[in-house]
Parts: structure tokens; C-alpha cells; sequence
């Protein structure tokens, strides 16, 4: 059980940067997560995270409030070179589990009924680095529960066009 536990951390680390992928494409939006917080933030994960091509654009990672060990508070900082200054996006995020995969739940901080968007991650720890990947919301349905989300998942994650274009992290410091 802890070997399992040790290699989900280490998978678990770039899933707050998923937030990111947020500005990339349509992931997929539901109004449930995958399933309750199960599994503690990881400390490796907080910090700094960017994509190589964006210089100026970043993610910090950090614990989504002192109390809660389970969720994580994303803060997107994207450079905008027209007006000379940052957009900041605040988002909260867990992580679940699914069929051996792993996956970040996301949604806005300031919005009590937004949607979870749902990112599936790798991560590569000896090289600093992650693989984000949102699921296709595209004619995708939309479901009540998270048992019938996450069995849904389970069912079609092998699917060619289950997931929108991987994109990379890289930590920033």
C-alpha cells in the first residue's frame, strides 16, 4: 500500500499546474468531481510551475487553505504582452485516481457552482517536469454523480479522442 502511495505522489506533483491547461482549448466542465478528496496535497507539488514557451506566464501551487490537507489552490499568472501586465486566475483543485491514472479536478475559486474541469496528468520527477491533459468536452455528457463520471472515465480513457492535446510543465525555479 505505501509503494502505491509513494508512486501516486510522485504522479501527483504536477497536478496543480494542471490549471494551466485551462487556456488551452475546451476541457471538459462538470458540476461534480471525479470523486471526494482522497488523497493529501503533496508538498513536491507547490511552487512554481510554467510552460517553456511562455516565459512570462506561470502557475503557483500552494495548499488551498491551512485547515484543508486534500485540496490545492492554484494561482495562474498569464503574461499579457498587449496591455503590459498579468491576468491572474484563482482556481481550487484535488486529485483523483482512476483506473491507475491520475487526475486533477479544477475549478474556479470565486464560483461556488463552477464547473470541475477534468485534467489527466504525468509527470516525470527526475526531470522536473509534467504532461497535462484535458479531458475533450466535445459532445461529451454530463453527469449528476461522481460514481457515473468516474465510471465514464474508466470506460473511455483509451480512447483516441478522449483527451485534448498534451501540454508540458516545466518547474520555474
Amino acid at each position: 500500500e505505501s509503494s502505491t502511495y509513494d508512486d501516486m505522489k510522485k504522479l501527483m506533483i504536477p497536478g496543480l499546474l494542471l490549471l494551466a491547461m485551462l487556456l488551452y482549448g475546451c476541457p471538459y466542465g462538470s458540476t461534480v468531481p471525479i470523486d471526494e478528496p482522497r488523497f493529501p496535497a503533496i508538498r513536491s507539488l507547490f511552487g512554481q510551475w510554467k510552460q517553456p514557451n511562455l516565459e512570462k506566464s506561470y502557475a503557483a501551487v500552494s495548499r488551498y487553505q491551512m485547515r484543508d490537507t486534500m485540496r490545492y489552490r492554484v494561482v495562474y499568472n498569464s503574461w499579457t504582452a498587449e496591455k503590459g501586465s498579468y491576468q491572474v486566475k484563482i482556481f481550487k483543485a484535488q486529485m483523483s485516481e482512476v483506473a491507475g491514472a491520475y487526475f486533477f479536478n479544477i475549478a474556479p475559486e470565486s464560483k461556488t457552482s463552477a464547473p470541475y474541469f477534468i485534467l489527466g496528468i504525468r509527470w516525470n520527477q527526475a526531470k522536473d517536469s509534467l504532461w497535462l491533459r484535458p479531458v475533450n468536452g466535445e459532445g461529451a455528457p454530463r453527469f449528476s454523480d461522481s460514481p457515473a463520471l468516474k465510471s465514464w472515465i474508466a470506460a473511455n480513457m483509451t480512447k483516441k479522442d478522449f483527451f485534448e492535446p498534451e501540454e508540458v510543465f516545466v518547474r520555474a525555479q
